[in-house]
């Protein structure tokens, strides 16, 4: 039977467990429903952030997802789409701050297109602000913004409330920074509209870890997943490695070989804006740790 254009309406996936989707639509409604049959092979599985089109519930049937608009980006670990923004959280404090992980998850916002954010927990810890200006000047030339907060003491938090506005936002880093407390800070009180959710999706709540949108404001959403500090960095050829260094781009063509990777070539603008401090020495050689580690991911795949 085929449904009229003027019978659909639009939302958005804020999870979805054994087949059963909770979309939001524009009037702040959560609607239980489930794909089309022939959606999956047409355009694949619905994911956490999807932008779709479906037919309300009628009696006591689910909705229908009828269409999937274009992704921005797609994620397979975890299973999510058109994510806009990655604030990776460090600490200046206990644990202290691994900037190898770091480096990885920004490597990874760049591929996938996300604007990326440093934020520095647990500046309560750092009396003298030492640490928190170290990793300040390690990534000065990265361009990228630096937050500093305390999730303890609740300051520094409309910083990042502000950079949430009309963005899905996923937060990233390692374990025991504390990405679920300003989470917390962020959303407080936050009940979305359900109407009751639907007991499908209720009877996979503790047997399944789901990707999910949490409402923080008009179009505005905070993904809630497990995953996304627990990866290997997938480069592929080694040479796309730089390119997702924001501060080299500055240098293309001013090295003496083309295609140069910044690692031991001679002549090179990359290792002597290094030398000449304009650039870290420590996310440098953290560069050349990952190139090495991407030559030989690419060395195991084609011999």
């Amino acid at each position: 039977m085929s449904v009229q254009e003027d019978q659909l309406k639009t939302g958005i996936i804020l999870q979805g467990i054994g087949g059963y989707y909770e979309v939001l639509d524009a009037a702040g409604r959560v609607h239980t429903c489930n794909a089309r049959g022939k959606l999956r092979q047409e355009v694949g599985k619905p994911l956490t952030g999807d932008h779709v089109s479906f037919l309300p519930a009628k009696d006591q049937q689910n909705g229908r997802i009828e269409h999937i608009r274009p992704r921005k980006n797609q994620l397979v670990r975890p299973p999510a789409a058109n994510i806009d923004q990655m604030i990776v959280v460090i600490t200046a404090g206990v644990p202290a701050a691994d900037l190898l992980l770091l480096d990885r998850l920004l490597i990874q916002a760049e591929q996938w297109e996300m604007e990326a954010v440093l934020c520095i927990n647990k500046c309560d810890m750092d009396e003298d602000g030492r640490v928190e200006e170290g990793i300040r000047r390690e990534y000065a030339a990265t361009g990228y913004p630096v937050l500093s907060v305390s999730a303890k003491n609740a300051e520094g938090i409309d910083n990042i409330t502000a950079r949430l506005k009309g963005k899905v936002t996923c937060f990233a880093g390692q374990s025991g920074v504390g990405k679920s407390s300003l989470i917390n800070l962020l959303l407080p009180g936050e009940e979305m509209e359900t109407g009751g959710l639907s007991k499908k999706l209720a009877r996979g709540r503790h047997t399944t870890r789901r990707t999910q949108l949490l409402r923080a404001g008009p179009d505005t959403f905070i993904m809630d997943t497990p995953g996304f500090s627990l990866f290997e960095t997938n480069i592929g050829d080694p040479e796309l490695l730089q390119e997702y260094y924001p501060e080299y781009r500055s240098y293309q063509g001013q090295c003496r070989f083309n295609g140069c990777l910044h690692d031991r070539e001679p002549d090179c603008a990359v290792r002597q804006a290094v030398a000449e401090g304009e650039l870290a020495k420590g996310r440098h050689e953290r560069y050349r740790t990952l190139l090495s580690e991407a030559r030989e991911q690419w060395r195991r795949q084609y011999d």
